[in-house]
């Protein structure tokens, strides 16, 4: 019997744990996983101190994180995208 090892994202939801599931069917194991959470979480570092000034002054800090963290996203994954591309 072919057993592969799956893997599970701690403190990353559902979302992340179906990701890291579909990700190993591409070679992606833990050691992967620890790594993008490791540069997400220097990513959410970046975010917060950057947004922090305009969190104190927003009249909805929740929905300007949201919105600065779609944006950040949006350009690591195009970053990421020219990066593969060549």
């Amino acid at each position: 019997m072919d057993r592969k090892l799956r893997i599970a994202v701690v403190g990353a939801g559902m979302v992340g744990l179906s990701t890291a599931w579909f990700l190993q069917e591409y070679g992606m194991d833990s050691r992967h996983m620890r790594a993008i959470k490791q540069a997400a979480e220097r990513e959410a570092g970046l975010v917060e101190q950057a947004v922090r000034p305009y969190l104190a002054i927003s009249a909805k800090p929740a929905q300007t994180l949201h919105e600065v963290s779609q944006l950040v996203v949006h350009a690591h994954a195009a970053m990421i995208y020219t990066l593969l591309e060549g």
